[in-house]
């Protein structure tokens, strides 16, 4: 049978698997806006912990984190991994504070444009819903470029099955079915993991891992000059801002409010995720170390499995991307479609499908983008300087009174385009130079400007 109609039917196989579980474990939760939302505010720890940590892992964690570790060494792969699990970390505190500050909340741009006004409100929902799209294509290009390495033909069409067969089971109970599968999800990809590091290990993987430390650019220090301004202090910025930036982490917060266990499953989640990319930027080592012919640095970890194990774990691999690209378009649409069903004012009663739409659209529109086959990193850099513009803004806004609407708004209007514009600057001319520039300029300037710009406007209303 040709490999691609093989692998359409084990993709078939996958999701009917997971709408057998959708089906089993989250029914009656569509009945009303809170139920399909927020599985009725009663996430229990275990689901909420491994669904967090599964919904972080996306397609740069799958495929840079090992190009990151082969090029820049163990301290390239600390710079990529260190500042996303601190993401959720610093999400624990943010998350529980929000929940005791916004009891009853859907989302948190809603909850920006009831105290600041709708301009506010509007540029939290297109900042949040950019970023939910750009999470989907990251994750559905990963997929496209772990099924080129595999050679097989028609990829959008194999990738177009996936988002069909995801959104076949996401859209039977919302948020509890994002609960449960993504927790299946992050339990398969952690056995992958513990199974890859056996099988390399057993293989010559430790000599292997200490000879490619340092990577190619022989990188010894975690604070080399060069890797900390061209490269490590941009992605500190652009990865330690992401979750406060992420309304799918919103939306899982919100649904223990109930239960009251947010701070410590975020906790967890965070430790949970760092497990995957760790042992894939570990397999990138491995890589450079043996000496294993490498076409791409972001495949590196694949070479390595085919040099060890060979196709068979190349295939568990594709499993994995399958595991991912699922459980991000899952979370991302279902973060997007409580956007549409909530701050668009919809009545409740018709709220369910308000969110299936959003869903639906969000679902074709990052696939279609994903068929273009755009760069990894550009994707990450065009929509991870979005967020990182609003991060402290956002901890200002929610946990003080320091600022106001015309500040936040002001500060955000002015700066993003020249902080996205530097960005897309530095990418497409490879100055990572301008990436860190553009990331510290959105961090640091926006909220400057935010509290300027809030106290001159309330003195001038006085």
């Amino acid at each position: 049978m040709d490999l691609f109609y093989t692998i359409a039917a084990a993709i078939v196989a996958y999701f009917v698997a997971f709408y057998a579980i959708a089906r089993t474990y989250s029914s009656g939760f569509s009945g009303s806006k809170s139920g399909w939302l927020l599985a009725n505010r009663t996430a229990g720890l275990a689901e909420s912990s491994l669904s967090a940590g599964a919904s972080w892992i996306l397609g740069l964690a799958l495929f840079a984190s090992a190009g990151f570790a082969y090029t820049k060494g163990w301290a390239g792969l600390a710079w990529f991994v260190v500042p996303q699990a601190l993401s959720m970390v610093i999400f624990s505190w943010f998350g529980r504070k929000c929940n005791q500050i916004i009891p009853k909340g859907f989302t948190l741009s809603a909850w920006m444009r009831d105290r600041y006004g709708k301009r506010v409100g509007l540029t939290y929902q297109l900042v949040l819903g950019l970023v939910n799209l750009g999470f989907i294509v990251l994750t559905f290009t990963a997929l496209s470029k772990c099924l080129a390495f595999l050679g097989v033909s028609n990829i959008p069409a194999l990738t177009g099955l996936v988002a069909l067969g995801t959104l076949a089971y996401a859209l039977h109970g919302g948020m509890k079915t994002n609960l449960v599968s993504g927790s299946v999800q992050m339990v398969l990809m952690l056995l992958f993991c513990a199974a890859l590091l056996f099988t390399a290990f057993s293989n010559g993987g430790g000599t292997a891992l200490l000879s490619g430390l340092q990577g190619k650019a022989q990188i010894a220090s975690l604070f080399d000059p060069t890797l900390v301004w061209t490269f490590g202090l941009a992605m500190f910025l652009t990865s330690i801002t992401g979750i406060v930036g992420n309304q799918s982490y919103y939306q899982k917060s919100f649904s223990q409010q109930l239960s009251q266990h947010s701070g410590t499953s975020f906790l967890i989640g965070a430790l949970l995720f760092a497990i995957v990319p760790v042992t894939l930027g570990m397999l990138g080592l491995m890589s450079l170390g043996s000496n294993t012919a490498v076409a791409d640095p972001s495949t590196s970890h694949l070479a390595y499995m085919q040099s060890i194990g060979g196709t068979v774990l190349v295939y568990a691999f594709a499993f994995v991307v399958l595991n991912c690209a699922s459980s991000a378009l899952d979370s991302y649409s279902n973060a997007f479609g409580s956007i549409v069903a909530h701050d668009l004012n919809i009545a409740d009663s018709k709220a369910v499908l308000a969110s299936r739409v959003g869903m639906v659209a969000i679902a074709a529109a990052g696939w279609l983008l994903s068929t273009f086959n755009i760069d990894l990193t550009y994707i990450f850099l065009t929509y991870a300087v979005l967020r990182v513009t609003l991060f402290v803004i956002t901890l200002l806004a929610v946990t003080t009174s320091r600022l106001n609407a015309n500040g936040i708004f002001y500060s955000v209007m002015l700066i993003s385009p020249v902080a996205f514009a530097l960005n897309v600057y530095g990418t497409v001319n490879k100055i990572p130079e301008a990436n860190t520039s553009a990331a510290l300029i959105g961090f640091v300037v926006t909220p400057a400007l935010a509290l300027l710009f809030s106290k001159l406007s309330a003195r001038s209303s006085q």
